[in-house]
């Protein structure tokens, strides 16, 4: 009787770590922001509006990497009967750990087009200009040639992030531009 309410104790207690276990690791593994919302921008003529949201989430994560140092250590050999000394520099190298934070950035926008049997301009569009923490710059594109279109991408570390709604035809915008108008963060 002892031995098998000692392993229903076992079984229950093991059971309650492994739910309680991968809740905790997630809640401090990510740590999400309410959305924000930014426009509705308008190209210039107003025929091309776009608007949406972005969310952060802020992430975390261990990297493995080589750590390496020197020290002075003392090397003897035999020269011609004599024992000589010097100090040599050694390098030593190990693995180590060290915990990763970054934040994800999740862009979601609905791109409406007011005028699709249009003749010069017959699609609307919209350009993401991303530049990241580290200065690289991203563009992302969306067309709404009927009418209206979702786009949804994601980038790590960005710094900020602009839209340009303008018309064109079907493989690049041509004009009515709106001008680079802030995302995120939002001014």
């Amino acid at each position: 009787m002892r031995m098998a309410v000692r392993v229903i104790a076992g079984i229950g207690s093991a059971a309650m770590f492994a739910v309680a276990a991968p809740v905790a690791s997630a809640q401090a593994a990510e740590l999400t922001g309410a959305p924000t919302t930014w426009g509705p921008y308008a190209s210039s003529d107003g025929k091309a509006k776009a608007s949406g949201t972005v969310t952060v989430a802020k992430k975390e994560k261990k990297v493995r990497y080589w750590k390496r140092w020197w020290t002075w250590e003392r090397k003897c050999s035999w020269h011609e009967g004599d024992r000589v000394c010097k100090k040599v520099k050694v390098w030593h190298k190990k693995r180590a750990f060290k915990t990763v934070r970054y934040e994800v950035f999740t862009v979601d926008s609905t791109l409406v087009n007011y005028r699709v049997h249009a003749r010069k301009f017959r699609c609307a569009w919209e350009t993401f200009k991303v530049v990241k923490k580290d200065g690289d710059t991203d563009f992302r594109s969306a067309k709404a040639c009927g009418g209206s279109a979702k786009l949804s991408f994601t980038v790590v570390n960005a710094d900020k992030i602009w839209v340009d709604v303008s018309r064109g035809n079907f493989h690049a915008p041509k004009g009515k531009h709106s001008g680079w108008k802030a995302v995120h963060p939002a001014v």
